[in-house]
């Protein structure tokens, strides 16, 4: 025993700070396996997921590897297209669910597709975490990110509700090249921001914001080379075998009849009276709108700093957490339609923004509940039409990034 008492006290510093770093990181996994069981928990609290059919056939189609049946040729209507989700997903699924009839066999193929639906969740965990962590240097932050998204109603929109791991899928690349880019390895930022373009397009809008942290024309230049590959590569085998198909895949759904509320925005209103634009032109609208506003956002945070510093200064990695809150708010209004799930990039963002100033997310669950509860109430379709629907949640969506605006002037 005086030997073993001996041996501690001898023991060099470092290998107890060792073992207390090897204790951190152990209860931080704990933690991150403890909230994806939260998240699990909550999404099975409801039922309805719609569009997992749409959702499933592609994947079941690469399951059995016949890629050509995966998405149709042609569809008959807007509900329809909805099957077309970029292909990330579905080859995630495809061989989750391929190698589960390889090794149990046909029995229990859905269950086999929600697990991989919920594979997404660990995703966004994952790098999430590391993000928060990154923001503040320390694990402070990324503690209060788990809770918050232990607390978050939007991954139960996205997979309970609706069935769209696709749209968690990108988060989670989105979050992990924006990860990467801050320790700037921008080829490897740029991979990941592609592959989450494959999963779903919207993340497209995260590279006018990753251009404007990218210190010189060289990294810019890897970082548009790797998202460019990253993106292409899981439509290859579509194009290969179904161009027609995977070019309306890479397109992405037609919009939906306008005047639903509370989904449809103002944007999405202008189909109807008194303005009866053309289905086609606002189709085209929504795809164009979100990705010009997220371009204005990098533009004009580019002029501030100018004015300010005189010359181009790259945006931090903070800065690039706010712009990117910024980008996302402007999408849900900048397209025709803003479904309930559409939200989980924006409060998932802020969430980590909020965290790293060292401070719960509680702004981020609050203002959060707010709008799950403009989706999940019926208040909307009960009191309102579908023209003032939509400017109600333009106005909510404002107070949101207003006060967002305020949070970011109070903690410096």
């Amino acid at each position: 025993m005086a030997a073993d008492v001996i041996s501690r006290i001898d023991a060099a510093p470092g290998d107890l700070l060792g073992e207390q770093r090897q204790g951190s990181r152990a209860a931080l996994w704990c933690l991150r396996a403890l909230t994806l069981a939260a998240v699990v928990l909550v999404v099975r609290t409801g039922h309805a997921q719609i569009d997992r059919a749409a959702v499933a056939a592609p994947a079941y189609a690469v399951a059995s590897g016949h890629l050509g049946a995966a998405y149709p040729s042609a569809v008959a209507s807007a509900r329809d297209s909805v099957a077309f989700q970029a292909p990330g997903f579905s080859l995630l699924a495809g061989a989750v669910v391929a190698a589960w009839e390889a090794v149990v066999g046909p029995p229990g193929a859905a269950g086999a597709l929600t697990f991989a639906a919920y594979c997404t969740v660990a995703l966004v965990v994952w790098a999430g975490g590391r993000l928060a962590r990154r923001h503040s240097s320390g694990p402070t932050a990324e503690v209060m990110f788990l809770v918050a998204v232990a607390l978050s109603p939007w991954f139960r929109e996205s997979l309970s509700n609706y069935f769209h791991p696709g749209d968690v899928m990108a988060l989670g690349f989105l979050l992990l090249g924006l990860y990467l880019a801050s320790e700037s390895r921008w080829a490897w930022a740029g991979a990941a921001v592609g592959l989450g373009i494959a999963s779903k397009q919207w993340a497209v809008l995260a590279l006018p914001v990753l251009a404007v942290m990218a210190p010189d024309a060289r990294q810019r230049g890897r970082l548009g080379g790797a998202t460019l590959a990253g993106a292409a590569l899981p439509f290859v085998p579509f194009f290969v075998v179904a161009p027609r198909a995977a070019w309306d895949v890479l397109r992405g759904p037609v919009p939906v009849p306008g005047g639903l509320v509370p989904q449809t925005t103002v944007v999405g209103m202008l189909r109807e009276y008194p303005f009866h634009v053309q289905v086609s032109h606002v189709d085209d609208l929504a795809r164009a709108l979100p990705l010009v506003c997220a371009v204005a956002v990098a533009a004009c945070w580019l002029l501030m700093t100018r004015r300010t510093h005189g010359a181009f200064v790259p945006a931090s990695l903070e800065e690039g957490v706010w712009l990117l809150v910024a980008c996302f708010a402007l999408r849900l209004v900048a397209d025709c339609i803003a479904l309930s799930y559409y939200a989980l990039p924006l409060f998932t963002l802020l969430a980590i923004a909020e965290a790293g100033r060292g401070r719960f997310p509680l702004y981020t669950v609050l203002s959060g509940f707010v709008l799950a509860a403009w989706y999940g109430t019926g208040f909307a379709r009960r009191v309102l039409d579908p023209w003032h629907a939509a400017i109600v949640f333009t106005f909510l969506v404002g107070l949101v990034a207003a006060g967002a605006f305020v949070l970011i002037r109070r903690t410096g």
